[in-house]
């Protein structure tokens, strides 16, 4: 069951080998538990640095302590005096009014023996029920800050409103825990449906690679055929040349395998070409292969048809390279849009903030 487990989160083993056959012809072990290992390793990462991250709020919250506060029943009462600096608190003042419940944090500063604090501003013109709620916070703020200047050892909490509605005090949670379960729960989940990402992405590449070599190759085997070399020496040829010119992209490196497959084990080179062209299934190189096999012992029909398939193929290169750019257009639009509104933010936020 585990093991079962285990497989689904990291990969199976079944699709990791059918792909790589399909891209290099062969049941790669060490390709795919290489695979298989990176996404193990993803979730060990993400259960570490989660791990961290559930310690440091840990610690946050510790050092956050509340022991300077005094509670009964869950609620703070009173705040005892630190021995030296300021105490800063954030507390959540829940006032339960006739026909009102209103709650709202309240930053409160609590200085040692001797240092005093500066009052804030109130505001005495309140516009609504809430503004005249606030208004008596901020006077019962005031007469906090009148206690901490009387240098009293313990500050009293007061319990009621002005107007007699109760007021509780509780201490705001700090802990960060629920956000980082759902960066967790969320981290899980791009591991998860991205597990095949990098395998897709070597095929995607793969596929690439013939859509944009192909075109070339088939012209430079139709050069040779009109000078008057046989299929299978025009490709010997351009095989070579091309290994000692470019560097061993995909394509290329395929080309080589065909190449020396047929000359060490004297196999069919239009045998190899269909096995290759069957397994990575790319119609262009298909269509292309089974020309080459309609046509082989041909001569000029075999050149001529080639030279048609190469038109062919340079015009899907050139509407594959269109289509690239489109994508790229489109994934730059988004960032391009977040700018815009940042721009348009930046500018109208002046206006905002002074009407």
């Amino acid at each position: 069951m585990k093991k079962k487990i285990t497989d689904k989160l990291t990969g199976e083993k079944v699709y990791f080998d059918k792909v790589y056959y399909r891209i290099y012809g062969l049941n790669n072990d060490s390709l795919r538990e290489k695979s298989i290992n990176e996404n193990k390793n993803k979730y060990k990462y993400l259960i570490l640095i989660f791990g961290l991250l559930l310690i440091l709020n840990l610690i946050s919250v510790i050092s956050a302590g509340d022991g300077n506060l005094i509670k009964i029943d869950g609620y703070v009462k009173a705040i005892s005096r630190p021995d030296k600096g300021i105490y800063n608190v954030n507390l959540i003042a829940e006032i339960d009014g006739k026909n009102f419940s209103f709650k709202q944090e309240i930053p409160i500063k609590i200085s040692a023996a001797g240092k005093r604090q500066v009052p804030g501003k109130l505001d005495e013109n309140p516009v609504d029920q809430e503004s005249a709620i606030r208004v008596q916070l901020n006077k019962l703020l005031n007469s906090i800050s009148q206690i901490d200047n009387s240098n009293a050892g313990t500050i009293m909490l007061p319990q009621e409103m002005e107007d007699g509605s109760n007021l509780k005090w509780h201490v705001k949670n700090n802990s960060n825990f629920v956000y980082l379960s759902i960066f967790f729960i969320l981290s899980i989940s791009v591991i998860y449906f991205g597990r095949y990402s990098n395998l897709k992405k070597m095929e995607r590449e793969a596929k690439e690679s013939i859509l944009t070599e192909l075109p070339d190759f088939i012209n430079k085997i139709v050069l040779l055929m009109n000078a008057g070399l046989v299929f299978s020496s025009a490709f010997s040829r351009v095989v070579d040349q091309n290994h000692k010119n470019e560097d061993e992209t995909y394509f290329l490196k395929q080309m080589i395998s065909i190449k020396e497959k047929v000359e060490a084990t004297n196999s069919s080179l239009i045998f190899e070409l269909k096995n290759f062209s069957e397994r990575i299934q790319v119609r262009e190189l298909i269509r292309t292969v089974n020309i080459i096999s309609d046509n082989i012992y041909l001569g000029a029909l075999l050149v001529e048809k080639l030279q048609n398939e190469g038109d062919l193929l340079w015009e899907n290169r050139r509407k594959f390279a269109e289509e690239q750019n489109r994508i790229s257009e489109t994934k730059l639009s988004f960032p391009l849009a977040i700018h815009l509104i940042v721009l348009i933010t930046i500018t109208i936020s002046p206006a905002l903030i002074t009407t």
